[in-house]
């Protein structure tokens, strides 16, 4: 074991290392940014003046440690006694101290990096970064919040096309007579169980004002400097609409934008001058918070799949099906549905390890958490190609820029960032930045980068804070701000379509032709994201169901038959524009994509077979 040397008592403890050493420069950077300010971190060609009992071979074999006792030790118990001072971090020393046999194999490690630096040098550059210090979270952040305000734009523009005949006063499910049921239900917590401008009032006016409103905003936030102000009415505007827009507004991906809405309110800053706005450093809390949204997000959208018991899953025949039952598939989606069903089986076993393994390097080091952003967003770039999930893939990918710093980005925007980052702020501008930086968070000031041993630990905490979060569910639901993710838990195995047409006599049945959905065999599967069609996603969760638990659909076909406009001009095709059928009815198909030889010959993507009625002929009284 290491030999102590006890020198006079201290003001605060020093670590003390190689000035000529490149990998002791390297970590040096890294604990001076780490638990600076409570150590003193110098090489010894600075200190050995200082400490003229500490031999120089001394100095040159190991790094040192001098407590405020004056007990100098070197070696893997100076690296963990160093560590001990930052809080939440005397584990490695506790295990040194404690543990049997921990002490000596850690310092026949130490002893076995020490001797090979150039090597371990190599390995660490390549695993961690190109230098010690990290980069600033300046331009991320800015990039950040100017795409999330684009795909803000995105959602509101699409939904603000649907609005009327969705929630409108005339349409589907009126806003007022939604928000009427809720407070008759809840009385006066309604306004906390569905938290909405539309309290205020529910006009047609109104509401096309918060949707374009809405998108005018984003719109704007992305061209001029976002704040946590427009971040807040951003949130604000789109969790009104998603309180009230009940079966239409309740995909994972609306709750995901208002979650990450929410935590952008306080990773933009609070400026009195939009030119300072972006000048402020970024709270490492929120940057991991984004990182753990983000494991969330993948990581249980694997597990949920596995838990789920569904057998197609776990024999990985699930993607022998999905192209073809997923509720709008693409054109490219059609034909990877025809490629082998080993491709399908290994691509199956590809997306657990996306799902469930990729995830952790979130929390890793930054060369193994690039590697995750790219995985990551190739893997949502397939997701895209093959289905339409509106905004989903554009909000994930936009999520993985928490695992990237401003190194990252192309030297020309870190160039200007740079100077962003140089100008003095106020202390107006950094009063949120103080806020976040309270001793309680000073431990996770410095995401799990600050060294490799440490960054397993992080995903552990982070399902452990998932569960946290989970039990908080009930009461956060209203706000969206806490939510479970997890898409296709159970694999649909076949996909049937509903037919709605209409009559004037009973006789001759004209159908309703959808914007999107499968309707005519020769319709081709196209693309419609980012844009929602939101009727016609209902339309496939209302063929998997019976039309008496689908009320949105009842009231759907009673706006058929008064004629509806706003309902009308959701849909492609009006069959009777003259004036509205008489009858109404609903058929039941099952639809299957054709082959390759069949779309050839006859241009048909599709093929279905009658399955019943879905809902019999129906009339006005």
């Amino acid at each position: 074991m290491p030999s102590a040397i006890q020198l006079p008592k201290r003001d605060a403890p020093s670590l003390i290392y190689d000035g000529d050493c490149g990998f002791c420069r390297f970590w040096a950077a890294r604990w001076r940014e780490g638990i600076g300010g409570r150590i003193d971190v110098v090489s010894y060609q600075e200190a050995a003046r200082r400490f003229p009992q500490i031999p120089i071979e001394r100095f040159r074999r190991s790094v040192q440690f001098i407590d405020r006792a004056g007990l100098c030790v070197e070696g893997a118990e100076a690296v963990f006694r160093a560590l001990a001072q930052r809080p939440g971090g005397g584990g490695w020393f506790f295990l040194y101290r404690r543990l049997p046999g921990f002490a000596p194999v850690s310092e026949g490690i130490y002893r076995l990096v020490a001797a090979n630096r150039p090597l371990f040098s190599a390995l660490t550059r390549l695993y961690l970064n190109l230098s010690g210090e990290s980069a600033p979270f300046v331009l991320t952040r800015s990039l950040f919040l100017k795409g999330l305000a684009g795909i803000y734009a995105l959602a509101f523009g699409s939904f603000a096309l649907q609005a009327r005949g969705l929630i409108g006063s005339d349409g589907i499910l009126p806003l007022g007579t939604t928000l009427a049921a809720v407070r008759q239900a809840y009385g006066v917590s309604a306004f906390w169980r569905a938290p909405t401008l539309f309290w205020l009032g529910h006009s047609d006016l109104l509401l096309q004002g918060v949707c374009w409103g809405g998108a005018a905003l984003a719109a704007w936030t992305v061209v001029a400097t976002p704040t946590a102000r427009k971040m807040l009415f951003l949130w604000s505007g789109y969790l009104s609409l998603v309180s009230v827009g009940w079966d239409f507004m309740s995909f994972q991906w609306d709750a995901l934008l208002l979650e990450s809405g929410f935590l952008t309110i306080f990773l933009a800053p609070f400026a009195a001058a939009p030119q300072e706005a972006m000048r402020t450093p970024v709270p490492r809390l929120l940057v991991w918070l984004g990182r753990w949204l983000l494991f969330r997000l993948v990581f249980f959208s694997g597990l949920v799949k596995l838990a789920g018991g569904d057998p197609s899953w776990s024999g990985l025949t699930a993607l022998t099906v999905y192209y073809q039952t997923q509720p709008l598939p693409t054109e490219v989606g059609w034909w990877v549905h025809h490629l082998p069903a080993a491709f399908h089986r290994l691509s199956a076993l590809a997306m657990f390890a996306v799902e469930l393994a990729v995830p952790w390097l979130i929390f890793a080091p930054k060369r193994p958490r690039l590697a995750a952003f790219w995985i990551l967003i190739g893997f949502q770039f397939l997701i895209a190609l093959t289905g339409n999930y509106g905004f989903f893939n554009l909000l994930t990918v936009l999520l993985g820029c928490f695992l990237l710093d401003d190194a990252c980005w192309p030297e020309g925007w870190r160039r200007e960032a740079e100077l962003l980052q140089a100008l003095p702020s106020s202390r107006f501008t950094r009063w949120p930045h103080d806020f976040l930086k309270l001793r309680e968070y000073r431990s996770v000031r410095r995401p799990p980068d600050l060294g490799a041993p440490g960054w397993p630990g992080w995903g552990v905490a982070s399902v452990g804070a998932a569960l946290l979060a989970l039990s908080l569910f009930p009461t956060a639901a209203p706000f969206r701000i806490v939510n479970r993710y997890g898409l296709f838990a159970v694999m649909t195995v076949r996909r049937p379509e509903i037919v709605v047409e209409g009559s004037m006599d009973g006789e001759r049945w004209r159908p309703y032709r959808f914007r999107w959905k499968p309707g005519d065999l020769d319709g081709r599967p196209r693309f419609n994201a980012p844009h929602q069609p939101r009727l016609d996603w209902q339309m496939w969760f209302a063929a998997l169901s019976r039309p008496e638990h689908e009320l949105w659909f009842q009231r759907f076909l009673i706006k058929l038959l008064e004629g509806s406009p706003d309902v009308l001009r959701l849909l492609r095709e009006n069959p009777f524009p003259a004036g509205p059928p008489v009858w109404v009815r609903a058929t039941l198909y099952e639809y299957r994509f054709t082959d390759p030889a069949e779309l050839k010959k006859n241009g048909n993507w599709w093929k279905r077979k009658r399955i019943g009625p879905y809902v019999k002929p129906i009339r006005l009284k």
